[in-house]
């Protein structure tokens, strides 16, 4: 089974707050995630149903560094070419975000150099072959998504991965946002999602901000990673069937009832 790399997307679910983000990143160090992701966008834009908030330059900047120390790799999603200019600058990215409603950022973006993750919520079958096409030779990682809060299971599209991966031999993975961890699950056990990218929040069910009814809490995303990889432990390839050690207990066990009931013969 391919590595899964796991993302912990904070959003910005932060509030305008350097003590909710690094609550965030605590989140995600916790869970020994292999990134913390924040998205970006030069201050007063407009989300969904409000204003973005919005972290200054200096806290942004601090909260990537901080991510590093922690021995995560630090991804951001530039809304607009400011962030991604500033972005530029600090360099603390290691890799950066295309949202599905973003595809206009990707050609800016990919002159960065750095790894590129591609969400494709909202766009069709054809027009996902098309850009994967387009971009196969650059180091991008095309995340299926459906851009639904929350998406329901029904909705889910999992077979979307297994399409992508036969037009590319690079990673395909899945940004989930449904509710609960056992979608994403199913991505990696289903269809070997080379990345999963699941919310994090400090705060579950706030009407008015969508992402806090899709992503997890610190318990859940825990579980989200430890799950994962039981998975990668449950199918590590054998070359022949070795026994394990329990097994050899339960083997000596048999063996003794066996022989116990020939001796009462």
């Amino acid at each position: 089974m391919k590595y899964t790399y796991i993302i912990a997307e904070g959003g910005v679910a932060h509030e305008g707050s350097y003590t909710n983000a690094l609550g965030l990143l605590n989140i995600a160090s916790a869970a020994k995630a292999d990134a913390f992701k924040l998205q970006w966008a030069k201050e007063g834009t407009m989300g969904a149903n409000r204003v973005l908030p919005y972290l200054t330059y200096a806290k942004m900047e601090a909260i990537g560094v901080e991510t590093g120390k922690r021995g995560l790799d630090f991804i951001c999603t530039p809304h607009d070419p400011w962030a991604l200019e500033h972005l530029e600058e600090m360099q603390v990215c290691k890799a950066y975000k295309v949202g599905s409603g973003d595809w206009p950022m990707l050609e800016a973006v990919l002159t960065t150099d750095k790894r590129t993750y591609i969400s494709t919520g909202m766009h069709t079958r054809h027009e996902i072959e098309v850009m994967i096409c387009t971009y196969d030779t650059y180091d991008t990682v095309f995340m299926h998504c459906v851009s639904e809060y929350p998406t329901k299971p029904e909705n889910a599209q999992l077979e979307m991965i297994l399409h992508m991966q036969e037009m590319t031999s690079r990673p395909i993975g899945y940004s989930d946002h449904t509710v609960g961890i056992h979608i994403p699950l199913a991505a990696v056990a289903y269809a070997e999602a080379s990345v999963i990218e699941k919310h994090i929040t400090l705060e579950k069910n706030i009407p008015g901000k969508q992402d806090t009814f899709v992503a997890a809490d610190c318990e859940e995303f825990c579980a989200l990673v430890r799950h994962i990889n039981h998975f990668k432990d449950a199918i590590i390839p054998v070359e022949d069937r070795p026994l394990t050690g329990g097994e050899r207990l339960t083997q000596a066990w048999v063996k003794k009832r066996l022989d116990h009931a020939q001796q009462q013969k």
